[in-house]
């Protein structure tokens, strides 16, 4: 299955997961119920923060500050972030 995405309107809330390539946003709130939620918050993925997504496939590569991340799909579903215009 191909899935395509689109640029979200600023102010929307969406999963990094649906986060377009190359796109800046801000992080609203965290999946807790996630038993990964702790490799999230090691990386500093927390409300308020700045990612930018810069990978969505094979795997999401992800900046937060300085340093880059990689998650699979799973974990990159439980991070919410509000697009920044």
């Amino acid at each position: 299955m191909i899935r395509r995405t689109t640029a979200a309107p600023a102010g929307v809330t969406i999963p990094l997961a649906d986060l377009t390539r190359g796109a800046t946003a801000t992080v609203v709130d965290l999946d807790l119920s996630s038993t990964h939620c702790g490799k999230l918050l090691a990386m500093g993925v927390l409300p308020g923060v700045t990612v930018r997504l810069l990978q969505r496939f094979p795997s999401f590569v992800f900046q937060v500050g300085r340093s880059q991340f990689t998650v699979d799909r799973e974990l990159a579903e439980q991070v919410y972030l509000r697009v920044d215009p």
